[in-house]
């Protein structure tokens, strides 16, 4: 599935990501919350959880080649010359 982040408008890749993801926090009482999410909702916590980490998804690519424009379609590759 396309990935993009404001921390780079305009583009976005494909990026490796799990199936279902299960997220161990605490809640504003201090009680200890478990969130599963799969799909969509796994990408979104695996990403969001990248960002407290200092990671953006670009990071997880192994070329800035595998970055396109929003609208182009991911399988005929990024426009010639990677980022304009």
């Amino acid at each position: 599935m396309d990935e993009g982040c404001l921390s780079l408008p305009g583009y976005v890749a494909q990026v490796r990501r799990a199936e279902s993801v299960t997220v161990k926090a605490l809640d504003l009482k201090g009680k200890e919350v478990r969130i599963k999410g799969e799909e969509l909702l796994g990408q979104a916590l695996e990403h969001e959880i990248d960002h407290l980490n200092g990671v953006i998804y670009i990071d997880h690519l192994e070329s800035m080649d595998q970055l396109h424009k929003i609208g182009e379609s991911s399988e005929f590759g990024p426009p010639p010359g990677g980022l304009e």
